[in-house]
């Protein structure tokens, strides 16, 4: 069968077999193991109990901030907004694995919109901390506006490929974004490196170089933190590469409960879906994987 002939018998999409919001007919699930599953809850567990110490953290810098100057700053905005953002992503990420919430466009821009504020706040916070030691104002700006409008471009392409690639609309969406993919992470690893390499350079060249040996100590703290850093943005892309999330077998049709995606370890394989056998050969080939639902990571 054609791709044209997918959708009912004009050609178009019959929206009676949606999942949810512009979910295609041939939409397939790859839900995750069990073990996927349980991993996915532990790691969950400790990311909120990471921030919790954050907001506890969030909110010391918060109260000195407000009794020094009685308004909010930029950067206890951003990270106000940092950690929103972050804390909703883990928490609809775990609740869509666990089936709570249904795959649709709205799900998935969601996802990118607070994928999108996380990585802006992030980059600006970084750019507002070379601000304070750089002793030219006018570089500072143009250095925030250089990373934001280069970061807002990244973003705009990561919308119109990777929500099209999630909702399987067709191979070629599914093809550019696993290129995508890989490439938008390596332009974000050069500009984290290109960032946090210049905030060590002003700090051992005008604090360091002037004689202000106490930040020694931060500078080679910072300096440990940046290699670890940048080590598990390259361990991210690595992982990407496995031919766990991208392959997915025509012949095979996971067996899933009503309640969860999640599988179950010694569970025999079921025939395949009336949808599933109608699916291009392509799509079988280049299935994207559930378990990964950030575009960033998002």
């Amino acid at each position: 069968m054609g791709w044209t002939d997918m959708g009912n018998a004009s050609g178009s999409l019959d929206t009676a077999d949606l999942d949810g919001t512009l979910v295609p007919p041939w939409y397939y699930e790859a839900p995750p193991r069990l073990t996927d599953m349980f991993l996915a809850t532990f790691i969950w567990g400790f990311t909120i109990a990471i921030a919790a110490f954050s907001c506890t953290k969030a909110v010391r810098q918060t109260y000195r901030s407000w009794t020094r100057s009685h308004r909010l700053n930029a950067y206890i905005v951003m990270i106000w907004l940092e950690w929103t953002s972050c804390v909703a992503t883990t928490a609809t990420s775990w609740l869509f694995l666990e089936n709570f919430i249904n795959p649709s466009v709205w799900y998935f821009t969601g996802m990118l919109c607070m994928w999108t504020i996380q990585v802006q706040c992030l980059t600006q916070i970084m750019t507002n901390r070379i601000a304070l030691i750089m002793y030219n104002p006018d570089r500072a700006i143009k250095l925030k506006w250089a990373v934001g409008i280069a970061i807002g471009i990244i973003n705009i392409t990561v919308f119109c490929i990777w929500v099209p690639a999630r909702l399987q609309i067709s191979p070629a969406y599914i093809r550019a974004n696993q290129i995508w993919d890989r490439a938008e992470k390596c332009i974000f690893l050069i500009i984290d490196g290109f960032l946090n390499g210049y905030f060590m350079y002003l700090i051992r060249t005008k604090l360091i170089a002037n004689g202000l040996d106490k930040y020694k100590l931060v500078y080679r703290f910072n300096l440990v933190m940046v290699v670890f850093s940048l080590s598990l943005d390259v361990m991210v892309i690595g992982l990407m590469s496995l031919p766990d999330d991208d392959v997915c077998l025509s012949h095979q049709t996971p067996h899933r409960d009503e309640h969860s995606r999640a599988l179950g370890e010694g569970t025999q394989n079921v025939d395949p879906s009336p949808q599933l056998s109608c699916r291009p050969q392509s799509l079988l080939r280049q299935q994207p994987s559930r378990r990964r639902l950030s575009p960033h990571h998002v």
